[in-house]
């Protein structure tokens, strides 16, 4: 079933990166592990500029548009940042929101049983999972000085001048109290040992698949 999860994390994460593109006027289409999209006005305005006066940019002279080119230049970075972040902040806005509910649950009954909807809060909270993606790039590039990956969470940090391991540290923090406070706090002691051992299984697994 968590292999079914991470489809679904995927295609969730990738109709936030869709909104966002809609939002801005772009023709977008979501496929598995990306979505596309096609170039709105203010993109094809700045790149037409671009190519008329590639000399004057590229040397950095003064040309009729050269106002006009970075203003659509700032626009266009203004909208990566948001269409780059959208689909993290739904993936974590989701696993967020349910984890909350689930507190709260908690909270009213320390030791009842889960029923099903809180096992669906569950599947929900789990989309943070996300971040143990970042935890992988993230081990591998210290071990062998290396990137951080391409994730979102890298790209958004390089867009915002930040240094490239923050965002996705942030995201593997996050995620690491998420699943301490599921297995310790939200899942029946009974249930505890099968649940940590399908999120293990799971996860690798899932790993096992992207790589293929």
């Amino acid at each position: 079933s968590l292999l079914y999860h991470s489809d679904v994390v995927t295609l969730f994460h990738e109709f936030g990166h869709w909104v966002a593109f809609r939002a801005y006027g772009y023709q977008a289409q979501i496929s598995y592990k990306s979505t596309g999209m096609m170039a709105n006005d203010v993109m094809r305005k700045h790149h037409l500029i671009e190519k008329d006066y590639v000399h004057e940019i590229n040397n950095n002279l003064n040309f009729p548009l050269k106002r006009e080119y970075e203003q659509l230049g700032k626009q266009l970075h203004k909208e990566n940042v948001i269409i780059t972040a959208a689909g993290p902040l739904l993936t974590m806005l989701a696993a967020f929101s349910s984890m909350a509910f689930l507190l709260y649950h908690r909270s009213r009954n320390r030791v009842g049983q889960l029923h099903l909807k809180h096992w669906l809060l569950v599947f929900l909270a789990l989309f943070c999972v996300r971040g143990l993606a970042n935890i992988r790039t993230t081990v591998t590039a210290i071990i062998f000085s290396s990137s951080y990956g391409n994730s979102d969470e890298t790209k958004l940090s390089k867009l915002l001048g930040w240094q490239e391991w923050s965002l996705p540290l942030i995201s593997e923090l996050t995620t690491v109290v998420i699943l301490f406070l599921l297995i310790f706090r939200i899942v029946p002691g009974q249930q505890r040992l099968t649940f940590f051992t399908a999120l293990v299984i799971g996860e690798l697994a899932v790993v096992l698949i992207w790589l293929l």
